[in-house]
């Protein structure tokens, strides 16, 4: 990273990959994108998102689609609640 540069916010990473910015910190959190942990933040190098998307985009990963980046996240099943009456 050059000096001056300044890094993404999990938001604007998001924004980047077109997915939500939760997944972006889940997907950072699995070492599935590239990210840095600042406390309790998480932050993304521009450069190296786009040398990461260039990569999968040559291995064939269609970027467009967010199923791509996710679909192989477990998924959780739903709780259900019972109302207290």
């Amino acid at each position: 990273m050059a000096e001056g540069d300044r890094l993404w916010t999990s938001k604007e990473a998001a924004a980047f990959l077109g997915i939500h910015p939760k997944s972006a910190v889940r997907l950072a959190r699995l070492r599935r994108i590239p990210g840095l942990q600042v406390g309790a933040s998480w932050r993304f190098d521009p450069a190296e998102l786009s040398r990461w998307v260039s990569t999968k985009s040559r291995e064939g990963i269609d970027m467009a689609s967010r199923q791509s980046l996710t679909s192989e996240l477990p998924t959780v099943p739903p709780v259900y609640l019972k109302s207290a009456r």
